[in-house]
């Protein structure tokens, strides 16, 4: 776990960053929608889900995942994809600690940090995989020559 996080901190800082940016877009238009507008509040939560999901797949495919392929179509239906399975996790999770007396901007909180996760690891597994293996190599850890060396690794080569 310690050697992935090592392999994968940059890409995790700028996913958390993009994260943030993606939070106050999605929780300022759902104040706007559910206190300003007055719709219900599943309402609410997909207005600001869908105003932000066209800023996080732009900062998460240029600029935390770094993604160059230029399969932008079949890229961006994969996150919509993904982004959508998120959008019901984090419905649900809404939904059932409204259900059981949460405040809704609590609730929010709750089912934001969910979604997170899951896109998190989804993002960086299907949709974003491709250009991960050629993207971002300030990401990989370092090699160590010495290592070779004590491995029998010397790069001669052996008669055969």
């Amino acid at each position: 776990m310690i050697d992935y996080v090592r392999a994968h901190f940059t890409r995790m800082v700028k996913f958390g960053v993009t994260g943030v940016v993606n939070t106050g877009v999605d929780f300022a238009v759902f104040w706007l929608v559910f206190d300003g507008l007055g719709l219900p509040v599943l309402w609410a939560h997909i207005c600001g889900f869908c105003v932000a999901v066209v800023n996080s797949y732009l900062l998460n495919r240029y600029w935390a995942f770094g993604d160059r392929t230029p399969k932008h179509r079949n890229t961006f239906i994969l996150f919509l994809a993904v982004t959508a399975l998120g959008l019901g996790v984090s419905s649900l999770v809404l939904m059932g600690l409204v259900h059981y007396g949460a405040s809704p901007y609590v609730a929010k909180i709750v089912a934001t940090a969910a979604s997170m996760m899951w896109n998190f690891c989804f993002y960086q597994g299907i949709v974003f995989q491709q250009s991960m293996n050629t993207a971002m190599p300030e990401d990989a850890p370092e090699h160590d020559p010495k290592s070779d060396l004590e491995n029998g690794q010397d790069g001669t080569q052996t008669p055969q």
